[in-house]
């Protein structure tokens, strides 16, 4: 996960990806919770 890639990341069981939010993933931008599975 690299910040300057973008303001969000998603969190999955195994990883950490730029921009792959929504489906199972937990978006975060910035500092809050974007969406939830």
């Amino acid at each position: 996960y690299n910040i300057r890639d973008g303001l969000c990341m998603s969190l999955s069981k195994t990883r950490l990806d730029n921009g792959d939010c929504g489906k199972s993933y937990i978006c975060i931008c910035g500092k809050r919770l974007d969406k939830f599975p």
